[in-house]
């Protein structure tokens, strides 16, 4: 009991010197959360933009498919009616020509002396039907004409979409690459208010166990000390039982006592789990993503390499894994078992229980 008794005051010890550098720390967390606001409306900003964009794209494309559909029928109106036109154009020249030829060649005979009244009465019949034809050939050219004169117009709006068709591919690509640009940014503002956030997490939890008042030390049954399951993380949350670990890496996740594994399966929407038992009713049990390494009823040494971390892809969330130490199937206060190793990494002070 005395050696409890002296326990207990050391820890008192341990929290009120602790004290002294609460101020500190707590300004540490005022900045940090003062960053994760920061970045905060900076995603949002970007947020807006991107949002911006899109809707400038979707109007751009909108207007793009409509030019390209005004362009296939106009083109179609082009090809056909130009070569029309065209076609009937030439026919009319011919047709004036040999009309003009067969009305001189008509008017030359008139002016001979060898004609009779009937010979030039019907030359001059002949006559005015050739120049009445002359007239519908010259009536129709110039319909032709005009609808000649119409398509150019249309040509020239058909040039004048294809102008346009340019300019908004042009601003389209502009407006892609701005948004892959935001996209970007987005990412990596979003990675360092993850790992703020972790940090924030870290350093919280090291207040927290600073803090509390282990008023229950000397019921503390395990007598273990425990290593860190993972060597690499971004931070850790810390509760009245177990500790989450947060890592964006692939890694070893390694067993902390020698023990024999009681159980390997997985839990809906936590991930795998992996229960070892360490004798005396204490058992270490490893929950998250995890990729197993081990099977039920084989022994584990400390340190031997039970899985692998697995981390989410296409994801800025950072990956879990939950440690827990259980005494006659009641979870104990984990933080409290750790070995000094841990406690300095973390800037905790050790406690000898």
């Amino acid at each position: 009991m005395a050696r409890i008794g002296s326990l207990v005051l050391l820890f008192s010890l341990i929290l009120a010197s602790s004290n002294l550098v609460m101020a500190a720390k707590n300004l540490s967390i005022s900045q940090i959360r003062k960053n994760l606001r920061s970045q905060a409306r900076v995603l949002k900003r970007i947020n807006k933009k991107i949002i911006k964009l899109e809707s400038r794209l979707g109007h751009q494309n909108k207007g793009y498919i409509n030019i390209l559909e005004n362009k296939r029928q106009i083109e179609s109106q082009i090809y056909k009616n130009s070569e029309k036109i065209t076609k009937y154009l030439e026919l009319v020249a011919l047709e004036k020509n040999r009309v003009k030829k067969l009305l001189g060649s008509v008017v030359a005979n008139l002016m001979s002396n060898e004609e009779t009244s009937a010979d030039i009465l019907s030359k001059k019949i002949m006559s005015r039907a050739l120049s009445q034809e002359l007239v519908k050939l010259k009536s129709f050219e110039d319909i032709l004409k005009i609808k000649k004169m119409k398509l150019e117009e249309v040509q020239k709006y058909f040039n004048s979409l294809e102008v346009k068709e340019t300019e908004i591919l042009t601003l389209i690509n502009e407006l892609e690459n701005r948004k892959k640009e935001y996209a970007s940014e987005y990412v990596k503002v979003e990675k360092k208010k993850s790992e703020l956030s972790g940090k924030l997490s870290s350093v919280k939890s090291s207040l927290s166990f600073k803090k509390r008042k282990k008023k229950s030390i000397e019921k503390i049954l395990v007598r273990y000390r425990f290593k860190s399951p993972i060597e690499k993380y971004s931070g850790l949350e810390y509760r009245k039982k177990g500790i989450t670990f947060k890592f964006n890496n692939k890694q070893t996740v390694k067993n902390t006592i020698n023990g024999k594994v009681s159980y390997v399966g997985s839990l809906s929407n936590y991930g795998k789990v992996i229960m070892i038992d360490h004798g005396n009713q204490t058992r270490s049990i490893f929950l998250g993503d995890v990729e197993t390494r081990v099977r039920q009823g084989q022994a584990v040494k400390s340190g031997q390499i039970i899985g692998y971390t697995h981390v989410k892809s296409n994801s800025s969330e950072l990956s879990k894994l939950y440690f827990e130490v259980r005494k006659n199937n009641k979870a104990q206060n984990t933080f409290l078992l750790m070995d000094k190793k841990f406690l300095a990494k973390n800037n905790l002070n050790s406690v000898n229980l």
